[in-house]
């Protein structure tokens, strides 16, 4: 009988990683999913696939797999590659994927072999290799991924009862945006291409929960028609979800009329910042905004008048802002009731046209330059422009310990009410994700760490489960099966 051979998906420990919600982590890991799902179903080698989450289970070297796939986010290359170390040592082959080790191919592949973009279509030559027993250094792009052909993402193969029961899935790989500080475009290429809406919606029937978020790219990246094509879909389902979505989908009344009929109850707005002359500005005066503040105020009426919350993104230090910014955002989150506010810092990630910028200009400061575990978008890895370190430093917490006080949660929450449909839309989405913000936001004000703290692994939330299950069970009471 041939030997399986054992395959860990690890996703590393990080600080945002850690994050809890009511006693578990704030949402079922979508990448490790993914990866392990992709494992699983090729058939070149037999394999019996595992994953390990470092933020709920403590890695053990006792017994050890053949492989391990690690992909990660740049904040999370640090740990990575600890992890990396430990495991070839051992003996262990390591296979790199993810955004990080995309944009540093030479700096991971000193850790294992590394996958460039998407695993799927370069797993047939990868696990080719490996039953010749030898990797290559770096595995180039090889075509893109037919999303229609993806295989199930593996959520069987997590602790299901470590987390709260959030599905991520995917509908949209790339961007048609290109912002200066994103680096989706070189994961997935520069083209966006889209899965059917029947086999997502196939999909989120089949899945236990009743709540998902369709993975982190723009809803009208591929155009208003196949997000309406996607929303239809999902309307027999009766089931609840969210998504991330540029802010021209105010401005198609039969999508706004869609988005609700298919269960949408929070739409991600990436705002960024109030100020300067980009895209979205020209967008407001063609639609007769004079400012920034004012048509990002229109956006979320509209919204709001759908009974949809607002995620609304600000990302504070960008170039064009001066040491105003802070009580300009403070004023704006309370006027317009913007849900759920996202506070970050302007981040340098590696192979992004902002690092490109920063470095020619000598912005990064010192010491920042590969301490990845830094580039978590809650703490600066650069100097400004507009303003010095120390009013961007003072500013973001001026502005956070505002946005994020109890006080200011439970405010709307309580002004929810009079837009969102039900009672558990209101408290069920703006009471959960507001305290998932204010952590991230918290971690600002103490040093990241590239290992788990001592005791990490002992720590229980025993009241934060008792809420976590009696949210559970309102949910099942208000969207019955």
């Amino acid at each position: 009988m041939i030997r399986k051979m054992i395959v860990w998906v690890i996703k590393p420990w990080s600080n945002q990683g850690s994050i809890n919600l009511f006693g578990r982590k704030y949402m079922l890991p979508s990448t490790p999913a993914v990866v392990a799902g992709a494992v699983r179903s090729q058939d070149i080698l037999e394999v019996d696939v595992r994953i390990v989450d470092e933020n709920v289970e403590e890695i053990s070297f006792k017994e050890l797999p053949d492989v391990v796939f690690i992909s990660c986010m740049t904040y999370e290359a640090a740990r990575a590659y600890v992890l990396a170390q430990k495991f070839a040592i051992r003996g262990v082959k390591v296979v790199l994927g993810g955004v990080h080790p995309t944009v540093m191919p030479e700096e991971a592949s000193s850790y294992g072999a590394v996958v460039i973009g998407e695993i799927e279509p370069t797993l047939p030559q990868l696990m080719a290799d490996l039953a010749k027993g030898k990797l290559k250094d770096v595995y180039e792009r090889v075509g893109r991924t037919d999303l229609d052909e993806l295989p199930r993402p593996a959520y069987d193969l997590l602790q299901r009862n470590k987390y709260n029961n959030t599905h991520s899935l995917e509908h949209i790989h790339g961007c048609a945006f290109d912002c200066d500080f994103c680096t989706a475009n070189i994961v997935f290429g520069d083209r966006v291409h889209r899965r059917s809406p029947e086999l997502l919606a196939q999909e989120f029937r089949e899945l236990p929960s009743r709540f998902a978020f369709l993975s982190a790219n723009d809803i009208m990246a591929a155009g208003p028609g196949y997000a309406k094509d996607v929303c239809r879909a999902l309307v027999p389902l009766n089931k609840k979800w969210f998504a991330q979505s540029s802010v021209g989908v105010v401005h198609d009344q039969e999508l706004m009329e869609l988005l609700p009929k298919s269960g949408c109850v929070a739409l991600l707005m990436g705002f960024e910042t109030l100020t300067g002359d980009g895209t979205d500005l020209k967008k407001a005066k063609n639609h007769g905004f004079s400012s920034l503040y004012d048509y990002y105020g229109y956006v979320i009426e509209k919204l709001h008048s759908r009974g949809i919350a607002t995620v609304a993104c600000f990302i504070s230090g960008l170039d064009d802002q001066k040491d105003d910014i802070f009580e300009l955002v403070d004023r704006f989150i309370r006027e317009t009731n913007a849900d759920i506010p996202q506070l970050t810092v302007a981040t340098a990630y590696p192979g992004s046209k902002l690092r490109a910028n920063i470095e020619a200009e000598g912005r990064l400061i010192s010491g920042m330059e590969n301490r990845w575990e830094c580039y978590d978008i809650v703490r600066p890895t650069h100097y400004p422009k507009g303003m010095t370190l120390d009013a961007l430093l003072e500013g973001y917490q001026w502005l956070g310990d505002r946005v994020y006080s109890k006080k200011a949660i439970l405010q709307r929450i309580s002004r929810s009410r009079k837009y969102l449909p039900s009672l558990y839309n209101s408290i069920g989405v703006l009471g959960a994700v507001n305290p998932v913000y204010k952590k991230l936001y918290e971690q600002s004000k103490s040093i990241p760490s590239v290992n788990p703290p001592v005791g990490f692994y002992n720590q229980r939330d025993s009241f934060g489960l008792i809420i976590s299950k009696a949210m559970r069970t309102t949910r099942r009471f208000l969207y019955p099966s």
